[in-house]
């Protein structure tokens, strides 16, 4: 159950969960957006400028598969801007070089979100 599994949307105005629903199934379409959704509600919470914006950074920066596959490994990295995600897969590739960065990435999303 979303509300036992986070109540604060309970807080949150119905509107707002209403429209980062509707972005997240027009960003990454309604099965994925669901699965992530069921994996981690809290992103109801984001506003769907991040999400979009997020989403569509992750698609330009590594295709639709790779992409998907960090949202489905680490649904929370929606909710952090565009901006963080970005900065933070430069330092990777920076530190690393872009093929260990993007292996890097791949088994940890969840490290561009903080």
């Amino acid at each position: 159950n979303y509300l036992q599994r986070s109540p604060i949307l309970l807080t949150c105005q119905a509107s707002r969960v209403e429209k980062s629903w509707i972005q997240i199934g027009t960003s990454v379409g309604l099965d994925l957006g669901k699965n992530l959704v069921l994996k981690n509600p809290g992103i109801l919470l984001s506003p769907p400028t991040t999400i979009n914006g997020t989403w569509a950074y992750l698609l330009t920066e590594f295709g639709e598969e790779i992409a998907t596959k960090l949202a489905t490994k680490s649904p929370g990295i929606l909710r952090t801007p565009a901006d963080t995600v970005s900065g933070a897969v430069d330092v990777f590739r920076e530190i690393f070089g872009d093929d260990v960065a993007t292996k890097l990435i791949t088994k940890c999303p969840a490290c561009l979100t903080s």
